[in-house]
């Protein structure tokens, strides 16, 4: 019996980390990034297949289990809950036991910005008094803020 090394039988990501983008408020299924490795070998060893590292029921994402591409679910996505999502996904090849080999890599997804927020006011009401003489004074300040990006 020979045993592989990893010279002869190895699993490899072509990057450390992948990132990619969704719309926010897009409710569609929204393609972000392939990710590739490569693996050495030949039969059991030479075929791949991506998952992701763990997952819940409710995840936002999915990944195509033959060819790595990762892609959101049937979800809407809201930046100013959450502006970055960030997993693992793992290729392994089809081996068991001491032929079995795998790598991982990093996915962050950034939710882009749509113009969604209005700006709100800091307070709720302002009250500023003038006096008829005083002409091109400052008499108050108010401030507004906007939740959206830019």
């Amino acid at each position: 019996i020979i045993q592989p090394d990893d010279r002869t039988s190895r699993v490899a990501f072509n990057k450390t980390a992948y990132s990619g983008f969704v719309v926010e408020n897009a409710g569609i299924v929204q393609n972000i990034v392939q990710v590739k490795a490569t693996a050495l070998g030949t039969g059991c060893e030479a075929t791949l297949r991506y998952k992701f590292a763990s997952q819940t029921e409710d995840f936002e994402f999915s990944v195509n289990e033959t060819n790595g591409d990762v892609s959101s679910r049937n979800v809407t996505f809201d930046r100013e809950l959450r502006a970055t999502h960030a997993f693992a996904v793992i290729a392994e090849n089809n081996c068991t036991g001491d032929y079995k080999r795998f790598d991982y890599t990093s996915v962050i997804v950034h939710v882009n910005d749509t113009n969604d927020e209005h700006p709100t006011f800091s307070r709720a009401e302002y009250n500023m008094q003038v006096q008829e003489e005083e002409v091109g004074e400052v008499i108050g300040r108010v401030t507004a803020v906007d939740r959206d990006e830019g």
